[in-house]
């Protein structure tokens, strides 16, 4: 069963909005009576998506293809949407995973560029063009994901885990230096959901997650206004487990 905030934001954009929790926080939030600004590098996958939306109380959804690395099409795009609706909330959802890059580029250097355009330069891409109007209006909320593999290093995921890390740690400032000013900050960390992104890792995903349940359970901790939404817990406690390990048995065990 779907949960929708019970008191809905005017409008929010989503980035990475065309699949996995980008499109499932999308619907909730459609249900719930938000007007929606949707951003996805491929127009016909975003226009599919939209097509699927429940929209019951016929809200505005906008869907345009954009590439969040892109800063100067990504100010333009957003400058322009702010004039005719003004944004009350953020969710940076763009991700990309190493086998995704690959697809792309070949040369190693290219490959991590990539990991660090979108999951970060993508991230501060969305936000900066909007976060002065929210300060003027002193209201908004700002959703980031980041991902479990924040508070664990592994060896498949360097780059991944970096930005995933720096997310969070730029989350965490934000909530500092915004809450004063009415602009509530939440950074999401999901373990393994299943979404197209996840389903291009080539090893097995323990705890893996339907993306209907976590799309539960951002919804809750975004209607408690959770400064951060981790989950599942077993999987959060066993990394805050690993950490107390010595250095030698810890790099033994995620190796």
């Amino acid at each position: 069963m779907e949960t929708s905030p019970k008191k809905p934001f005017e409008h929010f954009v989503i980035t990475g909005a065309s699949s996995g929790i980008g499109l499932e926080i999308a619907k909730r939030m459609a249900l719930a009576g938000t007007n929606l600004t949707l951003i996805s590098r491929s127009k016909d996958k975003l226009l599919n998506a939209v097509s699927g939306i429940n929209n019951p109380h016929n809200v505005d959804i906008s869907a345009v293809a954009l590439d969040v690395c892109d800063a100067a099409a990504m100010e333009e795009f957003l400058l322009e949407r702010q004039q005719q609706k003004p944004f009350t909330g953020i969710f940076t959802n763009a991700g990309i995973n190493t086998s995704q890059a690959k697809q792309r580029f070949s040369n190693i250097n290219e490959i991590e560029q990539q990991l660090v355009n979108v999951h970060f330069n993508g991230m501060l891409n969305t936000i900066n063009p909007i976060l002065p109007f929210l300060k003027k209006q002193h209201y908004g909320r700002i959703l980031l994901m980041s991902s479990m593999n924040a508070f664990i290093n592994l060896p498949t995921s360097s780059i991944y885990g970096a930005m995933k890390t720096a997310i969070l740690h730029y989350g965490r400032c934000l909530q500092l230096t915004l809450g004063s000013v009415g602009i509530k900050v939440q950074i999401i960390c999901p373990g393994f959901v299943d979404t197209p992104l996840t389903q291009t890792n080539k090893f097995k995903m323990p705890l893996l997650m339907k993306v209907e349940q976590a799309g539960d359970i951002i919804m809750r901790g975004f209607e408690q206004q959770k400064p951060e939404i981790i989950f599942p817990k077993t999987a959060y406690y066993s990394t805050m487990l690993l950490k107390l390990l010595p250095n030698k048995l810890r790099l033994k065990l995620t190796s």
